[in-house]
């Protein structure tokens, strides 16, 4: 039975199509795959957080994403995508500006709830810091005190500024180790700039040197003006008063240099295009 099935089923030479006898060129050739793309790959289901989730934390998790879904809201001719929350609260103020007192009631409600909530986290952030502030300036006193070394501290008490107007806690100057060589690192480039400036000024005034005054003034300037765009940028209190400062026309300024506004660390990204630009032309260009 196997011989006569495979009798019939194997094609010799020309034969009529029909059962068990496909075309020539679609026949099953020795070392040709049949399928040279491989089996399909399995479908793997997308991942979502929620399938790790259990019980009634898995509520609060679809609830949370939902209330951030984006939707599309109208407004006039044109239309914003909005989290849906934001969606429901410009409705709910939509409500209570036409009247509806239970709307103007929520409305007020929520409001209030997270400006004191906001408040509170606030208050105790700015307490942290006060009590960290406080602690850290004693444990220095005391060490001062006994004459031990002095603990280090990050960020150092006198770097925690409190604005009263704002009731708000600014941290200016390092708060980590890296952050701390580099600060260290600029405090060594002004004492060395200092130096170069107190060179130049001391050979611009010597007379032997009267052939090249200009030259030497404008090094003069220059090292006065890297000084400057290091030391502006400074907080307050870090600040170096520049001893043997040029005050000739085209000497730089303090806080000529200034692209950060100190506590709030402000950067302000035209005057900083300002005062590379005027930096560049200060620098001489190699003759070609």
């Amino acid at each position: 039975m196997t011989k006569k099935y495979n009798a019939k089923c194997t094609p010799t030479g020309d034969y009529p199509l029909g059962y068990c006898r496909p075309p020539a060129h679609s026949q099953w050739k020795k070392g040709q795959s049949g399928n040279p793309n491989g089996p399909k790959p399995k479908k793997v289901p997308p991942y979502h957080p929620s399938q790790f989730i259990e019980g009634t934390e898995l509520t609060k998790f679809l609830l949370t994403e939902e209330a951030y879904r984006p939707v599309s809201v109208s407004q006039g001719d044109t239309s914003t995508e909005l989290p849906t929350i934001q969606g429901v609260l410009r409705v709910v103020g939509r409500e209570a500006l036409k009247g509806n007192r239970f709307a103007r009631r929520d409305f007020l409600n929520y409001v209030m709830a997270a400006e004191r909530e906001r408040n509170e986290v606030r208050h105790k952030f700015n307490e942290t810091w006060f009590r960290y502030k406080f602690e850290g300036a004693a444990a220095i006193a005391e060490a001062r005190r006994k004459g031990l070394p002095e603990p280090e501290l990050l960020p150092h008490p006198n770097d925690i500024i409190a604005d009263n107007r704002t009731c708000s806690v600014y941290i200016c100057g390092p708060e980590t180790e890296e952050e701390k060589r580099e600060w260290d690192e600029q405090l060594d480039y002004l004492a060395r700039q200092q130096e170069e400036v107190a060179a130049l000024a001391e050979r611009y005034r010597d007379p032997a040197n009267a052939k090249y005054k200009e030259m030497v003034l404008e090094d003069w300037h220059l090292a006065q003006r890297l000084f400057d765009c290091v030391n502006d940028n400074l907080p307050p209190h870090y600040r170096i008063e520049l001893q043997h400062r040029s005050w000739a026309e085209g000497a730089s300024r303090p806080d000529d240099q200034r692209y950060i506004t100190w506590p709030q660390r402000e950067y302000d990204e035209e005057r900083y295009q300002a005062v590379a630009a005027a930096l560049r032309r200060s620098v001489p260009r190699p003759e070609s």
